[in-house]
């Protein structure tokens, strides 16, 4: 059966590509032009503000009839590139993905662009002279074919296309297809309020805790988070409006960020996906992405003022009457097991509550006595609200907590934060929460840690990073020579180093924790206005091996042109040095052979069985347990435990290339203290 093509699709064009349509080193990366002047663009939404506005499309590389079609899905880009340039007229240009099709193009290639009535574009390339082009000329109505578009509006009655066609161009825009398998890669926040120029990174784990000083951005981030996605069909429908409302004080014009997405729609994976928020400079302007436009997504927010003690946000509670129904159900039982674990409280009951003016609350039962919210305990109320929203919400969903730590005691915490990440991981849902409470960095491994400091209008994220390394970027040193490492293995390292020189007295040794953290610090240390004369960071060797690599770390944390910054970025090349370790090796797993190669003439008595456990350890998968697993044997503290193993290695003849950069600049550093 065959239908017509006006029925489907409202225009198509065709030209021949040019050098600058396929080749990225002569346009503009792949960018297409000349749509508005071919009277495309009045089929496509308008821009407006700096917005860049996505479209679906189909791509298609057909070689000649009877060959197999290379076919892929992907999401096109359409903005105004003079947006930012005020005195020029806009132009508009589509950009496209390097993909399987775009990378089979060819100048001189016959290209076809169709857009459906259902907002959905399709590109069909092909050989110039090949009898699909002819064919495909001849189904579309368009007869002359150049270097610039020419176009057919389908007011033909002749234009036919097979119905079996049109189903698989148009399923992808089945309405009863959802979105699924949504996950937010990163941010980068531009300008957000006190966020300036800082990527924060929600990969690894489902759940990740955002640290930070007071004012440092940590709920700017949550609002921000919690205006991203518009609901499909259940959640919870924010806008940027709601968290950044105009007023004499704040227009929020100016604001910029960028979000790394994927999801899945239907059979189609869309990965890496860039979507654009903010707003322009201009007085007046609006919020975009445009709130209808923005992608799909169950979304729930859990503010502090959400979890305020009934009893105090009620004004009339001298005399409460309400009706009180038991709630039963595999959710409620759910509820209460969770609830029991966290508070070391057994719950037997939950019952809704409603008073006479429609408003419904929860009640509980513990030990055979009864009571509602208006009864409970701060914290126990908030776990409760907390664990509802975890457990109702549905899979691929974000939930966003503000102040976790809020009112609850460490054990109940800590507990709560696990069974989070229970159904975080059993669900694919992303939880984001921020907090003050140290503690929680002992669930690193289950968690993603990241820490928010500002720096003299520039914000700094630290992944994984110790207390002890902030603190120092909000504080000042008190010895003379400061030595930040990645782990305590390393620390104890330096202090056998200094200790043989002598120099504990005057050195200072702070952990950073993930090797990345270590041009992060340094950076903050210069913004802040520290010379960092006697400041070193020291890599364990296995990561940022290379100066360049070196190099390419300080330049993403220290961005800009202006000299100030250039100055700064010279300073920290020096800043960040390494131990000497063979390639493909924790030092762990170095040491460890270092131990077991030492000549038995230099081991004393007392120090055998050390090297006797460590000769049996042959292989462990995490290179970081050869050293712990030697302590844990040993049975004795892993202080001792460490100062003796570098104690036995230090007198391996390898160890003095393993140390010399470190040692040399410790012994430079110190020298010069004592003879001032």
């Amino acid at each position: 059966m065959f239908e017509q093509l006006s029925n489907h699709f409202e225009v198509a064009i065709a030209k021949y590509l040019s050098a600058v349509d396929v080749n990225p080193k002569k346009s503009n990366q792949h960018e297409i032009g000349g749509l508005v002047k071919a009277g495309f663009s009045k089929y496509l939404p308008v821009p407006e503000n700096g917005e860049k506005i996505r479209l679906s499309a189909t791509l298609t590389y057909i070689y000649d009839k009877g060959s197999k079609p290379v076919s892929c899905k992907s999401e096109l880009t359409w903005y105004d590139v003079r947006y930012y340039q005020k005195n020029r007229k806009p132009e508009y240009r589509m950009y496209y993905k390097t993909n399987s099709v775009s990378s089979m193009m060819n100048e001189g290639d016959f290209f076809l662009i169709v857009k459906n009535n259902e907002e959905h574009l399709i590109f069909i390339v092909t050989p110039s002279g090949s009898s699909v082009e002819e064919h495909l000329k001849k189904s579309f109505g368009i007869n002359t074919v150049s270097g610039e578009f020419s176009h057919n509006l389908f007011k033909s009655e002749s234009a036919f296309l097979s119905t079996n066609m049109i189903k698989k161009k148009t399923e992808k825009n089945d309405p009863k297809i959802k979105t699924t398998n949504q996950n937010i890669e990163r941010i980068y926040f531009k300008n957000l309020k006190c966020l300036q120029d800082v990527t924060i990174d929600f990969n690894f784990q489902k759940v990740t805790a955002i640290f930070g000083p007071n004012g440092s951005g940590k709920s700017t981030i949550l609002h921000a988070m919690a205006s991203l996605y518009q609901p499909e069909d259940n959640g919870e429908n924010y806008r940027f409006i709601d968290f950044f409302p105009r007023s004499p004080d704040a227009e929020w014009n100016g604001s910029h960020l960028e979000v790394t997405h994927s999801y899945r729609r239907g059979k189609d994976e869309y990965q890496d996906q860039l979507d654009i928020y903010g707003k322009s400079e201009q007085k007046g302007s609006r919020w975009i992405k445009i709130y209808a436009r923005r992608p799909f997504r169950e979304v729930y927010y859990i503010g502090i003022g959400q979890c305020v003690p009934m009893i105090e946000s009620e004004k009339n509670n001298n005399n409460v009457n309400y009706v009180t129904t038991n709630l039963q159900g595999e959710h409620t039982n759910i509820l209460l097991h969770k609830a029991s674990d966290v508070l070391n409280k057994r719950y037997s009951s939950i019952n809704q509550h409603e008073l006479q003016n429609g408003k419904t609350f929860i009640g509980v039962e513990t030990d055979g006595v009864k009571y509602s919210a208006l009864s409970m305990s701060a914290g126990e109320q908030k776990v409760f609200f907390i664990l509802d929203k975890v457990f109702s919400a549905g899979k691929n969903s974000l939930i966003l907590i503000d102040e976790i730590d809020l009112l609850l005691h460490n054990k109940a915490l800590k507990r709560l934060i696990e069974i989070i990440v229970e159904r975080a991981n059993d669900k694919n849902i992303q939880v984001v929460f921020t907090t003050h409470r140290e503690s929680l960095l002992t669930l690193s491994n289950i968690i993603n840690v990241r820490h928010i400091v500002n720096m003299n209008g520039k914000t700094l994220c630290f992944n994984e990073t110790k207390p002890d390394a902030i603190n120092r970027l909000t504080g000042k040193s008190e010895k003379n020579i400061e030595i930040f490492v990645e782990d305590d293995f390393s620390l104890f390292i330096i202090q056998h180093l200094c200790s043989r020189l002598k120099a504990m007295r005057y050195v200072a040794i702070n952990i950073f924790g993930a090797a990345s953290n270590a041009f992060t610090v340094i950076a903050g240390l210069l913004l802040k206005g520290d010379k960092c004369n006697n400041v070193i960071l020291v890599l364990d060797g296995d990561e940022y091996k290379t100066e360049q690599s070196k190099r390419e770390a300080v330049d993403k944390v220290l961005t800009g042109t202006d000299e100030r910054v250039k100055k700064l970025r010279d300073i920290a090349y020096t800043k960040v040095k390494q131990f000497n370790l063979p390639d493909k090796m924790r030092p762990e797993k170095f040491i460890h052979e270092l131990l077991c190669d030492l000549p038995s003439d230099i081991i004393h008595p007392n120090e055998e069985e050390i090297i006797e456990i460590a000769k049996q350890i042959n292989y462990v998968g995490d290179q970081h347990r050869y050293i712990y697993d030697i302590i844990e044997r040993l049975g004795i503290d892993h202080s001792s435990g460490y100062s003796k193993v570098i104690s036995l290695a230090a007198r391996h003849d390898r160890w003095s290339d393993y140390i010399e950069d470190v040692n040399r600049w410790i012994i430079d550093k110190v020298d010069t203290i004592k003879e001032n």
